[in-house]
């Protein structure tokens, strides 16, 4: 005898339109998260991560993740909306401390968000400070943080590395030097 089988295909909607259709996912980045319990350093329960995906709906959405167990939820937290960028957002970086997050988008501006505190990006009641730096005119396609998270290289569409000093947002150096642009 024939039979036949019906199934449906899961979808998370990571970042969707007023129309609830999914929209393309740019970049993501992940930031390892402190641990709570002391009692489980070293165990895979200990282990959370914070997730930022940049989307061409302008935002940058948090999750929270947690290293899948038998216990666990294997799906990924929604946590918060980071709202902003007029334009679709190219790229997020999280910087090495995890305190701030670079994004950049289509007009060439760079946002540098902010936290106290690293457990502070799961807090629905803490808005995170947002700093804006009009980089160029062209979208900026790439960011990169220096090991102190004091500095962060942006590259695009305008073929030009600018390497900013964050707490100052200044220009401290620029690279022209490329043919094609930086992605």
């Amino acid at each position: 005898p024939e039979s036949t089988m019906f199934c449906d295909i899961p979808q998370i909607l990571w970042h969707a339109d007023d129309s609830n259709k999914n929209v393309p996912i740019f970049s993501c980045d992940i930031h390892q998260l402190p641990i709570k319990n002391e009692s489980k350093v070293g165990s895979i329960e200990s282990e959370r991560f914070l997730l930022a995906t940049a989307g061409a709906d302008g935002e940058i959405h948090l999750f929270g993740i947690r290293c899948l167990t038998s216990s666990s939820s294997p799906l990924p937290e929604f946590i918060q909306a980071l709202i902003g960028h007029e334009n679709s957002v190219n790229v997020v970086r999280f910087s090495p401390c995890g305190l701030k997050l670079a994004s950049s988008d289509d007009r060439g501006t760079i946002a540098i968000w902010s936290v106290k505190c690293v457990e502070d990006w799961c807090d629905t009641n803490i808005n995170p400070s947002r700093r804006s730096i009009s980089c160029s005119t062209r979208e900026i396609y790439d960011l990169a943080w220096s090991p102190s998270g004091n500095h962060l290289a942006s590259g695009g569409m305008d073929k030009i590395t600018r390497i900013w000093d964050t707490n100052r947002t200044k220009v401290v150096n620029s690279i022209s030097d490329h043919q094609q642009c930086i992605q």
